[in-house]
């Protein structure tokens, strides 16, 4: 997923660890509670526990350099 959808959402990169491997997933973040981050992918859905989460960074389509938050 390398472009935002037509409702403007943006893409998402969450790092995070599995295991002791440091991994990171792009897609769309379409749910968020205390506990997890709900990422939509091309080859479907996936949950992330925060607690492994390191650091998400969010770009939009119009932004060249990229936000971030952690």
């Amino acid at each position: 997923m390398t472009e935002s959808n037509i409702e403007g959402e943006s893409e998402s990169k969450v790092l995070f660890l599995d295991g002791e491997t440091p991994r990171a997933l792009k897609g769309i973040i379409v749910s968020e509670d205390k506990e997890f981050i709900v990422l939509r992918r091309r080859d479907g859905v996936v949950r992330i526990a925060k607690r492994f989460v390191i650091k998400i960074e969010t770009k939009k389509r119009s932004d060249a350099d990229g936000n971030s938050r952690t």
